[in-house]
This record gives structure tokens, C-alpha cells and sequence, in this order.
């Protein structure tokens, strides 16, 4: 396009014919027309005849962009519903065509960073059933409460969001550690009955000035067996210390098929055996996979034994007592951390496994034995004994001064598996930015 032509009269002419979704909209087209009128006079001499006819041009030529390359294109917009309104006008400007395709794109996974935009969604969604059918993701804002707060429920603006989402598949709530997390959560629930919720992610805030959330089994087992969460086939809980005393068997009855559990940065005043043993063998009838990463160590047989025959996948992101794993003889993907990793012997892996994915934490370079390095005498001395492995993946996190070490790293793994009956891939994070070496090798495992 050339660069005499005005751009405020490109946005002018495409904003008027086009149809946008209710999200205040006249404040849009009032900021628009303002700016249109301040540049025509900037450039009153250029015609507007030929801007139009650009414009159409520049239409067609959009509207023939093959699929793949749109879809690449509207991985980059925003999902933060307080920005939806500049997006879609690009989207609309682009080409009109896009339009129903980017607004189904913005409303399918949103991720709210305050009440004031839940405000701005409840207005929408109770405006337009579409749209509100166009949501199957949704993350709640986190609390802002001062230390004295005890909030047994959620704010009404979350309920009336929940009450117009009928396709929501996907929840993720956060709380603090000063609230009840059974009434709050029960109370959030009774609006989403609706809902067929599939997947469920809980959190506790941290914050400084705050006692450390407590969760009890009896309270996780409570909000399971609510009647929204009938669908529910994953979960994920973070960030508590979990409490375990005499468990009701009253709940047992209502639990959703659970497949997937997911237990992240969690404690307890001891070992965290009993309590996540005692989780997994309530769930243990549908339950296929479980992901543990702890601050405190576990016995892996006592936590697994109720469902070692039937989990396929295991995250063990703790150190582990007496680590042996070859009673786990249906699981084909385990992700362990490197230092759990060497006292297992090969004859203690699991028998079926094809992806092992190994945690390596890199915090400086001056460390010894290097992490790296560690990890290389494993694939060269023990990793040939894995004769069902096929692929080995290394989860490196380090900081932005060690990516040469890393890359160089990874082409030494890829290397040294050209000769052996399994693939190398290292996945690397440094400084919030991930990197893929190695092999060349198809879109990464979602890892457990």
C-alpha cells in the first residue's frame, strides 16, 4: 500500500462496513471518526477515490490468503478481553471475511487479569448468546484482598458469566489462602450447573502477610462431588498444604470419572503419602494419569500401588524414598527430576515406557558435577539399558547465560542417540523464553 495514502481513511471507510461485537463499540467508532477527521485535513489534498480503490484491492488480496496462514495470523492477537476491541477492528480492517473466524478465536480462550474486565464480559455475554457460546475457556482473575478478608464467596460478577457460558469445557480459579475454599468454590459452582466442565485448575495466591492455605481430603472430595463438575475428566490443584485426617466415604458415590490428576507445589506436615495415596485410590476406577511435583519427598510404591496397573503417564516432580517404579507396568510417559532419576536403577524403570522426560535445573555455571554433563553420562551409560524407550526428552531450565552450553548440549544428545534405538530433544527456558534443539522433530509433547 502506498505510503502517501491516509491510513485514518482506510479505518474509516472498512470501520463503517463492518459488523463488530457488542463490547462498547461507539466508544470505538466516536476515537476512530475523531482521528478521521484530523488526518483528512493533514492530507485534504490526496483524493479519496484512490484510497478506495486500494482498500478493495487490498480486501480481495486478503480474502485470498490460503487458511494456514490466517490461522498463523490470528495466533498473535490477544486473548485479554480488555484489549478485544482494537483486535477485532484490525481483524475487520484486514478483511470482513475474517471476521467471524477472529471473534470465535478472542471469545474461545479468555483469560481475565481483573473484576472490571469480568464487569465487561458479563455485560457481553448477557447481550449476545453467540458470543457467549464462543467461550470454551475461561480464567478468573485472582483475589485482591487485604489480610483480614474471609471470603466464602466468589464475587456475583464470576456467577453471572457462568450462568451464559453453556460450551465452557475449561475453568481456572485462583484463591486466597484466607478463604474457604469449599464454600467459595460450592458457591461458584451452583452457576456453572450448565456447564460441561471437563477440565479444572485451582490455585492459591501466596502472598506476603499471608498463613499458608490449607486444604483438607474431606474438602477436595466435597467440591468433586459437585453436580457442575459431573464431566469433569482432568484436575489441577496448586499451591497448599494438604491436610489428611478420617475421610468420609459419603462423597464416593458423586465423583466425576476423573482421568487426569494433577498435584502441583503442594505440601504437608509430613510425608505426602497418605494423603495423595488416599486421593488416588478414591479416583483410582477411571484415574490414568498423576503428576506430583511437592516440596516434600514420597514413596513412590505407596502412593501409585492403588492404580499401578492402570496409569499410563506419571510426573514426579519430588524427590522419591526408595525409588522403584517397575511395579508401574502400564505407564509409557514419566517425566522425573535428574536427581531422582540416578538412584533408579534401569531394572526399577517401568517396563513399557517410550518417553522419558527428565527435569534439569540449572541455576549457575560453576556448578559441579554440571547438570548437563550429568545427564550426558546418563544416556551414554544407562539410557541404552531403557530397551523400550524410544525418546528421550531433557526439560532444561537455566539462566539466559548458559542457552550456548544448552544448545551445544543438545546437539551432543542428539548425537550420541544416532547409534542407539532412541531420539534426544532438548527443551530449553531461558529467561521466560523456550528453545527447541536437537533432533528435528515434530511439535513437542504436551507433557504431563
Amino acid at each position: 500500500m502506498p505510503m502517501h495514502t491516509p491510513p485514518a481513511m482506510l479505518l474509516l471507510a472498512k470501520v463503517k462496513d463492518t459488523q463488530l461485537p457488542r463490547l462498547s463499540i461507539s466508544r470505538l467508532r466516536t476515537r476512530v471518526s475523531e482521528s478521521g477527521r484530523t488526518t483528512s485535513s493533514t492530507h485534504a489534498e490526496i483524493p479519496v477515490a484512490p484510497a478506495i480503490t486500494i482498500q478493495q484491492t487490498s480486501q480481495a488480496i486478503a480474502g485470498s490468503l490460503p487458511p494456514e496462514l490466517v490461522q498463523h495470523i490470528y495466533t498473535y492477537l490477544s486473548h485479554d478481553v480488555a484489549s478485544a476491541q482494537p483486535v477485532l477492528a484490525v481483524c475487520a480492517l484486514v478483511c470482513r471475511s475474517w471476521s467471524d473466524s477472529a471473534v470465535a478465536l478472542l471469545y474461545s480462550d479468555l483469560r481475565l487479569a481483573s473484576e472490571q474486565a469480568a464487569k465487561l464480559l458479563a455485560r457481553t455475554v448477557e447481550a449476545s448468546d453467540e458470543l457467549a457460546n464462543k467461550i470454551l475457556y475461561l480464567q478468573l482473575p485472582g483475589p485482591n484482598t487485604t489480610l483480614n478478608d474471609k471470603r466464602k464467596a466468589f464475587p456475583a460478577t464470576f456467577g453471572r458469566i457462568l450462568r451464559r457460558t453453556y460450551r465452557l469445557t475449561e475453568l481456572r480459579v485462583f484463591l486466597a489462602s484466607s478463604d474457604a475454599p469449599v464454600a467459595i468454590l460450592e458457591s461458584l459452582f451452583d452457576s456453572a450447573r450448565g456447564c460441561p466442565l471437563r477440565r479444572l485448575s485451582i490455585g492459591f495466591h501466596k502472598r506476603a502477610g499471608f498463613h499458608e492455605a490449607m486444604w483438607s481430603f474431606d474438602g477436595i472430595l466435597a467440591v468433586l462431588a459437585h453436580f457442575a463438575l459431573r464431566h469433569l475428566d482432568t484436575l489441577t490443584l496448586s499451591n497448599f498444604l494438604f491436610s489428611y485426617g478420617l475421610h468420609r466415604t459419603a462423597f464416593k458415590k458423586r465423583l466425576p470419572p476423573l482421568k487426569h490428576l494433577r498435584l502441583r507445589d503442594i505440601f504437608a506436615f509430613g510425608l505426602l503419602d497418605a494423603p495423595v495415596g488416599a486421593l488416588v485410590d478414591v479416583l483410582r476406577g477411571s484415574l490414568t494419569s498423576v503428576d506430583v511435583v511437592a516440596r516434600r519427598a514420597l514413596e513412590s510404591e505407596h502412593v501409585f500401588a492403588p492404580v499401578a496397573a492402570r496409569l499410563q503417564s506419571v510426573w514426579l516432580g519430588s524427590d522419591v524414598l526408595e525409588p522403584s517404579l517397575a511395579t508401574l507396568t502400564a505407564i509409557t510417559q514419566l517425566r522425573i527430576r535428574l536427581p531422582c532419576l540416578q538412584h533408579i536403577a534401569p531394572a526399577d524403570m517401568p517396563p513399557r515406557l517410550r518417553l522419558l522426560v527428565v527435569d534439569v535445573q540449572v541455576t549457575e555455571a560453576s556448578m559441579s558435577p554440571h547438570p548437563l554433563m550429568t545427564l550426558w553420562r546418563y544416556i551414554m551409560h544407562m539410557a541404552p539399558m531403557l530397551l523400550s524407550v524410544r525418546e528421550l526428552v531433557a526439560s532444561v531450565v537455566a539462566p539466559e547465560r548458559q542457552r550456548a552450553v544448552a544448545h551445544a548440549a543438545a546437539l551432543l544428545y542428539a548425537l550420541a542417540a544416532e547409534h542407539m534405538h532412541f531420539t534426544t530433544r532438548v527443551q530449553l527456558d531461558l529467561a521466560y523464553t523456550r528453545y527447541f534443539a536437537g533432533k528435528q522433530l515434530p511439535e513437542p509433547p504436551r507433557l504431563i
